[in-house]
């Protein structure tokens, strides 16, 4: 009979067996995805570049690759554009000279040199701006990434406090302020939280720096690559495990238990009988 008691005592329930493993095996997706080697984006080779960029160009969470195929971050590139920018609004007695002629021969800036050209300056512009955002994204994704990474995993760990805790004396209601159950669903959620909100924000500003780059001037289209395709499967894997943490706290779906009503007993819920009614509502007849 003991072992039969501790055999059934030990069986872990279906839906929390899904939790565990949806929690960490979307955690891992999502720490893959923030790694700084896999691709969030790609372009083609684009023979209307010419021969300036003959390569393929990868975008990741920390920069992008060069015309000759080696990574480049974000931050350097801003640096770059922002030197750039500089110099092409500093005044000077040539930019001067150069602009005067232009102006009277009718002729545009482009025939002066670049840094007289309007447009060139406005794309030099809005590529310094764009990259300071993509910049701050990328490093604010990938600490959100890894920190809802590590709420998911730690959901897990306390959902295994649980079942093995589960046999013991509960504790009092005011010996803590959340109940194990409330824990395990508030470190799911936020897990959740972070790491979505991680991966979404970097692909929506990255999306709209491209697009505002081809606003401007002739950019290659760059298609979707693994990175937000694996994040975002973690991220779906640690919304399921956040929805049966919630319902294991709330119970909104499924039956409760004998064991969920005497701790609602245990913490003075009234007992409401079989038809809603508490006990002594009414009055019983004499026979």
């Amino acid at each position: 009979m003991q072992t039969t008691a501790m055999s059934k005592k030990a069986k872990i329930p279906f839906a929390e067996q899904v939790m565990w493993y949806c929690l960490n095996i979307g955690a891992f997706f999502v720490v893959v995805g923030a790694v700084p080697v896999v691709p969030w984006r790609y372009s083609k080779v684009d023979t209307n570049v010419g021969n300036r960029f003959v390569m393929e160009r990868y975008y990741t969470l920390t920069g992008c690759s060069n015309n000759l195929g080696k990574s480049q971050g974000w931050f350097t590139l801003r640096k770059k554009l922002q030197r750039k920018t500089e110099e092409f609004g500093r005044p000077s007695p040539i930019t001067a000279i150069l602009g005067t002629v232009s102006q009277g021969m009718g002729t545009g800036g482009a025939a002066m040199g670049c840094a007289m050209w309007q447009k060139c300056k406005d794309h030099v512009s809005s590529r310094f701006m764009e990259y300071t955002t993509v910049a701050y994204t990328g490093l604010g994704s990938i600490i959100f990434m890894i920190l809802g990474s590590i709420l998911a995993i730690a959901s897990g760990v306390f959902l295994g406090f649980e079942q093995a805790s589960s046999g013991k004396k509960k504790k009092k209601k005011g010996d803590e302020c959340m109940e194990p159950v409330s824990k395990t669903m508030t470190l799911a959620v936020f897990g959740f939280m972070f790491s979505s909100g991680g991966v979404a924000a970097f692909v929506c500003v990255l999306g709209n720096t491209l697009k505002t780059f081809q606003e401007t001037a002739y950019y290659p289209f760059a298609g979707s690559h693994a990175g937000p395709f694996m994040s975002g499967f973690g991220c779906f894997l640690i919304f399921i495990g956040m929805c049966i943490a919630t319902n294991r706290s709330f119970q909104c779906c499924g039956k409760k238990t004998e064991e969920d009503h005497g701790e609602a007993m245990a913490y003075g819920a009234p007992d409401y009988g079989q038809y809603g009614a508490p006990p002594g509502a009414y009055p019983q007849q004499q026979w």
